[in-house]
């Protein structure tokens, strides 16, 4: 759950419409403080399995509005005989010796509008592993070639929820732009969803954060009816796939149920989220589905939940891609000219946040940080930036929130995409930034953390999950567990350049030998080749 000591802060947790049709968010028993109302919805029965429940809950669709039966024949898929309307039943086992009873919807198929492709194929920009010779550490490029020389033809595929406006999306344009490179078959696919889907999609990534959130059978319906559609129009023979985060977890068990992907595929389930303190219903819906994976990968050993069976589980942080437009080097004139297109004075010093506009980052409480800090610095300025996701409908919310925060401030600046704000902008601020901040409440790992460092800025961060892979603590900046404590380490840092300076060329140095993209290559070439 959030830190005792900062209830105060965390209003913006719960403060939404009640209008909307997800669950309610309560964190720290604001939604009573704060008087918000929702309506109880029925909680799913004891000793029904993930599964299970599921699986019904696809097959008890309306079959006129949603879906039609499909013959033998149709669309290339593997069935039996259409017999009649009934949907078969069948044994689903799971790592931990336990079997639920799921329906097999097999013998239907989702109606999807002509040349309506559910999974999307993104489009990447061609990287070339040599490039990266001058930047990482002497040795690296042989390592990595040696590990991809075994898999060379071999078939990957990536499905995640977004193409942009978030770390996962940032990582895979470069992960699967370098395994082409390597002779690796790679693609990077985007499951379709809807506002429905996401808004049931967003509680379950608060709810697995730590949030107590309203968990219905409606939204395990939601969830699962997007899913099963998307993993119907899986095509092609993969030798893995790797799926990212929750939103498309369910779709290895449909599509291997609906003879939509070969048995010799192996499935890897990559979870980027910091479930340390997971919300235990909906972890439960979720943990038969993630046992069905051959692999799972996470950030760090805390986040594994104990209840997880697998064989197989990896621990490989996320990295940064040095020679993105992001993180290329920018001459400081250029710079300069770029911030203050955005009303950003360039020879005052300025603090800097680039996230999503997410209870879990706290804008809020980086608004109060900057207000103590300004006392003794009355020329501070800030900067929120972040990107408006596909897969975060609660953006434009926490936007508002934060908007009302700043009190018309007009040295708080709130960017996004929509101010046309992208990576060349985000390098600029962040090169600018005297302090990089990332005061997260949970994080999964926080690639704006070594961002900063690679620039060379110390960077003061929330005390939680990978942040605390990438801060040493007084060395390359300052964890901290409170508003109060991110303004003195912030004033501390403005009150001494050169310590700052010295702390920022120690972070860049920590980024270099671990958390630059070429690592988490090796990572998964490695993993790949174990799997084989």
């Amino acid at each position: 759950m959030v830190h005792e000591r900062e209830p105060a802060r965390l209003r913006h947790l719960d403060d939404r419409d009640s209008t909307r049709q997800h669950a309610p968010l309560r964190v720290d028993r604001f939604a009573e403080r704060s008087g918000h109302s929702c309506s109880p919805t029925r909680p799913a029965a004891r000793g029904e399995h993930g599964v299970e429940r599921s699986f019904a809950a696809v097959c008890e669709r309306e079959f006129d509005d949603l879906v039609e039966p499909r013959s033998a024949h149709a669309g290339g898929h593997r069935t039996r005989d259409l017999v009649g309307p009934e949907c078969s039943s069948e044994l689903v086992g799971t790592n931990d010796g336990t079997a639920h009873r799921r329906i097999d919807c097999r013998l239907f198929a989702v109606r999807v509008a002509p040349g309506a492709a559910l999974l999307e194929r993104v489009p990447l920009l061609d990287k070339h592993l040599d490039d990266y010779a001058e930047v990482v550490e002497p040795g690296t490029i042989e390592r990595i070639r040696a590990l991809a020389e075994p898999l060379r033809g071999s078939r990957v595929l990536h499905v995640n929820a977004t193409a942009y406006g978030g770390g996962v999306a940032e990582l895979l344009a470069t992960h699967v732009a370098l395994l082409r490179d390597v002779g690796v078959d790679a693609e990077w696919h985007v499951m379709h969803g809807s506002d429905e889907f996401f808004a049931v999609t967003k509680t379950v990534h608060n709810a697995l954060q730590g949030a107590d959130v309203e968990w219905t059978p409606q939204m395990e319906h939601i969830y699962l009816e997007r899913v099963l559609d998307n993993a119907l129009q899986l095509e092609g023979e993969w030798d893995f796939v790797v799926i990212h985060d929750p939103q498309p977890a369910a779709m290895r068990d449909y599509a291997r149920g609906h003879g939509v992907a070969p048995e010799s595929t192996k499935w890897i389930w990559r979870c980027h989220i910091d479930l340390t303190d997971a919300n235990e219903q909906v972890f439960e819906f979720f943990r038969p589905f993630v046992e069905q994976y051959d692999a799972s990968v996470w950030t760090m050993p805390e986040f594994v939940p104990s209840s997880l069976h697998m064989d197989r589980v990896v621990f490989a942080p996320p990295c940064i891609d040095p020679l993105s437009v992001k993180n290329l080097d920018l001459p400081q004139p250029f710079v300069s000219e770029l911030v203050k297109q955005y009303g950003v004075r360039p020879n005052d010093p300025l603090l800097v946040q680039v996230s999503r506009f997410d209870p879990w980052k706290d804008p809020i409480g980086v608004i109060e940080a900057y207000r103590i800090v300004r006392e003794e610095f009355p020329n501070l300025q800030l900067v929120l930036a972040g990107s408006m996701a596909t897969d975060d409908p609660d953006g434009f919310h926490y936007w508002e929130l934060a908007d009302e925060a700043r009190a018309g401030d007009q040295d708080v600046h709130l960017l996004s995409n929509i101010q046309q704000v992208g990576n060349v902008q985000i390098n600029a601020f962040q090169r600018l930034a005297a302090v990089v901040m990332q005061k997260s409440l949970r994080e999964g790992f926080g690639l704006t953390v070594s961002e900063g460092l690679w620039k060379g800025r110390p960077v003061v961060g929330g005390r939680c999950g990978g942040i605390t892979l990438q801060i040493e603590d007084g060395v390359n900046g300052y964890l901290v567990d409170d508003v109060e404590t991110a303004a003195k380490r912030t004033a501390d840092l403005l009150r001494a350049p050169q310590r700052a300076t010295e702390m920022g060329a120690a972070g860049r140095e920590t980024v270099r030998r671990q958390f630059l993209s070429t690592r988490e290559l090796e990572d998964w070439l490695r993993l790949y080749g174990e799997m084989q």
